[in-house]
């Protein structure tokens, strides 16, 4: 069952460019400054053309805790989350694997899509009796993962198994909205061996290698990750035994307690890792092709603080993370399940320039995606490289939208907008 926990706080020219030419400008600095002064962010504006469209990786707004009947959701002790719309009604819900019970807690969303509102619901069950999946010494917990497990088009359940690194798959018999999961079975390789890893498997489904066949990505206790290729089907996985992924040709780790979930971080078209560990969160990006994943040295996700600082995300000693869009905005949202029990949630967002205007006086407004906490500097220059007239500094953040106006001071000028 859900507590209460005593509260606490976790850690240009003389007319407006096209839309099309506005944007390609944008990503063009974004990822000029991003690969020369981490963390930058940056937007250009002018005529121009612009070869170089790389789009930018997400970016973190400070988290805030998941809510239960207007008090922090407490499950117990090390909470792993996993997020889906468990009875298919549209909105996401959250289920969450925890200590001491060794249990899964089922959490409703009872308010909308873009604004949820929780509501305990129990714990999940399979066969008419509570699911228990051992969580280890006492310091972990079943970490579980939702998904069309045999193309079925309905919701199965695996959940990872802390001391052997066992995979459990829970099969849902349902064929209506309400999920009912038959009883556990452990999964095992092509030919009948055991599938695990060393310990605290935390699994999820994807297509990995591109070949629209979904594979088993698992994180392991020792902050490894393994890829176990599906040789079967949608329908019929069978899997080969596992490989630990590669990053900058070695071997990854992300120090103890991995959780890792494919995504398109940077949405160029690639699927990234996004990975959790008892040490923070992190980034590899793909820099191979779509069917063979090449991965780069791991990179901290970081978040900005009331100070104004940037820094690592760190919200305990033993992080579990999801990704799902919370706030139905169509980004993926990071989750991180804390030692204390507690949930985080953190909205993402993509830095973009979302309004540029001309005023009946000359002024131009410029207006882009922001967080709290953030500072902002604006620069201009005639040239989308020479921009290094400080226009404006210490302008505070707007929230989750920041602007500025000024008047333009050539017939044709570049901003750039970046925080130190």
């Amino acid at each position: 069952m859900p507590r209460t926990p005593p509260s606490k706080a976790p850690a240009g020219q003389s007319q407006a460019p096209s839309r099309l030419a506005l944007a390609e400008l944008f990503r063009t600095a974004l990822d000029w400054l991003l690969h020369a002064a981490l963390p930058c962010f940056a937007a250009a504006v002018a005529f121009a053309d612009a070869s170089n469209t790389s789009p930018a990786p997400l970016s973190l707004r400070p988290p805030e805790y998941l809510m239960l009947d207007g008090a922090v959701l407490d499950v117990g002790d090390y909470a792993i989350p996993a997020v889906t719309d468990w009875n298919r009604d549209g909105r996401k819900d959250i289920i969450v694997g925890y200590r001491p019970a060794d249990r899964i807690a089922l959490f409703l969303n009872i308010g909308t899509s873009d604004n949820p509102y929780l509501a305990y619901a129990g714990n999940l069950q399979a066969g008419g009796f509570d699911i228990m999946v051992a969580g280890g010494s006492g310091c972990g917990a079943p970490a579980p993962w939702v998904g069309d497990f045999d193309a079925d088009g309905d919701l199965d359940l695996l959940v990872g198994s802390a001391p052997d690194g066992a995979v459990i798959l829970f099969r849902n018999t349902s064929t209506n909205n309400t999920p009912v999961l038959s009883n556990g079975t452990r999964l095992a390789l092509w030919n009948g061996d055991p599938l695990t890893v060393s310990t605290y498997a935390t699994p999820c489904f994807a297509d990995w290698d591109g070949d629209a066949i979904p594979d088993l990505i698992c994180g392991a206790g020792d902050g490894t990750v393994f890829f176990f290729k599906n040789i079967g089907s949608a329908k019929s996985p069978l899997f080969v035994a596992g490989l630990r992924l590669l990053a900058d040709g070695k071997q990854l780790s992300f120090g103890s307690r991995a959780v890792a979930r494919p995504c398109d971080w940077d949405n160029d078209g690639l699927i990234d890792l996004v990975a959790s560990s008892s040490t923070g969160v992190y980034w590899c990006r793909n820099y191979g092709t779509r069917t063979s994943p090449s991965l780069a040295k791991p990179v901290p996700l970081t978040v900005p603080i009331s100070s104004g600082q940037i820094v690592p995300v760190n919200t305990s000693n033993r992080m579990r993370m999801d990704l799902a869009d919370w706030d139905g905005d169509g980004l993926p949202d990071l989750f991180l399940g804390n030692t204390e029990g507690t949930i985080c949630w953190f909205q993402t967002y993509r830095f973009a320039v979302t309004m540029l205007s001309r005023s009946a006086d000359g002024q131009t407004v410029i207006r882009w995606n922001s967080s709290p906490y953030l500072f902002y500097s604006v620069l201009t220059g005639p040239t989308a490289t020479t921009c290094k007239d400080i226009v404006a500094t210490g302008l505070t953040s707007g929230g989750t939208v920041t602007s500025w106006t000024n008047r333009f001071i050539r017939s044709q000028q570049f901003f750039r907008i970046h925080t130190p």
